[in-house]
């Protein structure tokens, strides 16, 4: 979930994890053509979910990544979004 006022990004994981949950992920977004753009927030684990913040809103088409270092989930996006969901394909 993104919320768009503050920036504040939430992030829950499927139940059928199988390894025990990182203490951080990495959340990418690349916007395609505009680099200035991109923006990289890390993620702390708080229970069964993730927290960061968005420095700033995103506007546009974006590639996403979501991992850590064992694994990595990736996915196009048209920002601004509330919520979004990246699955393994």
């Amino acid at each position: 979930q993104v919320d768009a006022e503050t920036g504040e990004l939430t992030v829950a994981m499927s139940p059928a994890m199988t390894t025990p949950p990182p203490e951080h992920l990495t959340l990418y977004f690349q916007h395609p053509t505009q680099a200035s753009a991109d923006e990289n927030v890390v993620l702390t684990r708080r229970g069964d979910s993730y927290a960061g913040h968005l420095p700033a809103a995103l506007h546009g088409r974006f590639h996403v990544e979501l991992g850590s270092t064992d694994w990595r989930l990736l996915g196009t996006r048209e920002f601004p979004a509330p919520e979004f969901t990246l699955t393994h394909e």
